[in-house]
């Protein structure tokens, strides 16, 4: 931080202002200083600014937060009425941001190619970037530190690989990814893994709670969600169709059956849908809600873990070339088929919205 101002005039409110400088053109940032700050304190409560100033109830301690500065918050100690710090924006920039775990990662400083050894410091004094160049590419090692001067990242390159560990601001490894043996890791604050994704051709993806219980398991042809107690909430799985199959299909350019069951917070089955279709469906981004009534196949409901009812769909085009959609129940007793007849449409939204519920 570069400065402080008092009055020694008393304020019903603590006055606290943000400066951000442009490192390559020192000049005050408008995006920065004006929509992308704002100071929480120790409860977590958020003050934003206004006029580029943030009223606050009383001294001590807070956190300024501003993600385009850096990932963390930067603890403040405000002990006066009037309080202005200045931060000043990195100079260097990855050219390709969505290459940085590259090989052939790249950096600018102020638009320019960066060249041989490079150091950055924060306006407090503290380094920020330590590393080596060669036409902006990073030789052997590129480091970042935070506001505070604690290690922030650790790039490490050499010709067959690529090293990138990122840590909180405690010292504790938040993200850890290895392009050779091919996996990435990303960690809670507790040390837990949040997350792990491993094969990057043939994606094996894991997220887990905070407690360490795995939470979803993703890989190309199926993904399990789990509750944080550890049983299984939903489960979806897919298959490729055969050519043959493909071409018997009124529509040959379906790809894929699939089926998805949900569970009960017990881990009895609740629901079990079969569907075909053109594209992957998923349940981790939310396209699985997006299914078509045309793509069902069969709809299975369950009660205390025993099949009740199932409902087969089909469907024919009419002479107007219109779906003409087809709903047969097959009804169950303690698990066991009793009754089959054909469902008429009314009778199938009402049952739906009765299993639904």
């Amino acid at each position: 931080m570069l400065c402080w101002f008092s009055f020694g005039q008393k304020n019903d409110t603590i006055r606290y202002s943000a400066l951000f400088i442009d490192c390559c053109s020192n000049d005050i940032g408008n995006f920065y200083q004006k929509t992308d700050w704002y100071v929480i304190n120790e409860k977590g409560e958020r003050y934003n600014p206004k006029n580029d100033t943030v009223s606050l109830p009383v001294n001590g301690n807070y956190s300024i937060i501003s993600f385009a500065y850096q990932s963390e918050p930067i603890k403040l100690n405000l002990t006066s009425d009037f309080h202005v710090d200045t931060f000043k924006t990195s100079c260097l920039n990855s050219y390709l941001p969505e290459l940085f775990y590259s090989k052939n990662s790249t950096f600018v400083s102020c638009s320019n190619f960066t060249d041989s050894i490079y150091t950055e410091y924060h306006t407090n004094g503290n380094l920020r970037w330590k590393g080596n160049f060669s036409n902006g590419m990073v030789v052997n090692c590129l480091e970042n530190y935070y506001f505070t001067g604690e290690l922030k990242s650790k790039l490490l390159i050499d010709k067959n690989s690529v090293l990138y560990y990122e840590f909180y601001s405690t010292g504790q490894l938040k993200t850890e990814i290895d392009t050779k043996k091919k996996y990435r890791k990303y960690y809670y604050p507790n040390g837990e893994v949040s997350m792990k994704m491993t094969n990057f051709g043939k994606l094996k993806f894991f997220t887990y709670f905070e407690n360490g219980n795995i939470k979803v398991k993703q890989s190309n042809r199926k993904e399990i969600i789990y509750s944080e107690q550890g049983t299984v909430s939903q489960d979806l799985s897919r298959k490729s169709l055969f050519i043959n199959d493909r071409m018997k299909s009124a529509d040959s350019s379906i790809s894929y059956t699939n089926t998805w069951i949900q569970y009960d917070s017990t881990g009895n089955k609740v629901k079990e849908l079969e569907f075909i279709s053109k594209n992957h469906y998923s349940i981790v981004i939310g396209t699985i809600y997006k299914i078509r009534k045309n793509e069902y196949k069969y709809i299975e409901y369950y009660k205390n873990g025993e099949k009740a009812i199932a409902i087969y769909l089909d469907f024919y085009t009419d002479e107007k070339g219109e779906y003409i959609m087809l709903y047969n129940l097959s009804e169950y007793e303690n698990g066991k088929f009793k009754t089959f007849r054909e469902l008429p449409v009314d009778e199938y939204e009402l049952l739906i919205q009765e299993y639904e519920k």
